[in-house]
């Protein structure tokens, strides 16, 4: 779903009044330039919509989407055998090999109740076995991709003739889901296995921060788990949000208005997209 957890000490230091609003969309101007940038879920039920108005109004005002990646290349068969090649276990090395023995049954239990045939995936890395197990909780439930709030406007784009634009290839973003594979094993999965048994109740709440724009609440939620691996948080967003923050900036220099959608996670906290762009000088707005 790529809603990953950010440091809750870093909540105790930047609270900030960019952060709270009536939702997720913001826009972003410097003197007669403007575009807005929309906070994401990638994952949703379909009762979940309409989603709020803002998003909406902003679309409105917009020639051009911009989406994280290539939202199509998901079904492409291509990715799906990169994606797999980025997590296979070198030779010799099965994912219960790189676990403790009571970890391995746990993540058996789960995959069994999920109808998950784990013995298929020991060629890779226990981190892509409990992507796929999140994925099945979640789905188990309604929520998929193809409710989310890119597919969404995906959708729209296309029916309204809408130029689409890419911040990274999927290939890229391959490279920066690699860095799961760096979190040991062991504390991976069993952190994992606990957030999968409290899921619902954390799409709950995100659901209710996400539609009030409360980041510095989403930013809470999500630091229970991801404040624990700092490398992943390096990597999936603040690398990501650098990179972006340099493109969405570019964006502002041309003259059709652009509609910027990215993972709610990468507008909150204090490394998040908002908070670069407001550094670079430009004025951030909730919308």
């Amino acid at each position: 779903m790529k809603i990953w957890r950010v440091a809750v000490v870093l909540l105790l230091l930047v609270v900030t009044q960019m952060a709270i609003g009536k939702s997720a969309v913001w826009q972003v101007s410097k003197g007669s330039e403007k575009l807005y940038v929309a906070g994401s879920v990638h994952l949703m039920k379909p009762s979940d919509y309409p989603l709020p108005p803002e998003f909406d109004r902003a679309w409105q005002q917009t020639a051009v989407a911009v989406f994280e990646t290539d939202l199509d290349a998901g079904s492409d068969p291509a990715f799906q055998q990169q994606l797999m090649a980025v997590f296979a276990n070198p030779p010799g090395v099965t994912a219960q090999s790189q676990l403790e023995p009571v970890l391995w049954e746990k993540l058996v239990l789960k995959a069994n109740e999920l109808q998950l045939h784990i013995d298929q995936y020991q060629m890779f890395h226990p981190s892509f076995i409990t992507l796929l197990l999140t994925i099945g909780e979640l789905a188990s439930s309604g929520i998929a991709p193809q409710h989310g709030v890119d597919g969404h406007y995906l959708q729209m784009a296309k029916a309204e003739g809408k130029s689409v634009q890419v911040l990274e290839t999927p290939a890229e973003q391959i490279s920066y889901l690699a860095s799961l594979k760096e979190v040991d094993a062991n504390k991976g999965v069993a952190i994992a296995l606990q957030d999968i048994e409290r899921l619902e109740s954390m799409i709950t709440d995100m659901m209710k921060y996400w539609r009030a724009g409360d980041m510095p609440e989403l930013h809470q939620l999500a630091a229970e788990s991801m404040g624990q691996f700092p490398e992943v948080y390096e990597a999936l967003i603040v690398t990501r949000n650098r990179r972006w923050t340099v493109q969405i900036a570019s964006m502002l220099n041309s003259d059709p208005v652009e509609f910027v959608l990215v993972g709610s996670m990468h507008l909150a906290g204090p490394d998040s997209v908002l908070k670069m762009l407001a550094a670079r000088g430009y004025e951030v707005t909730q919308f």
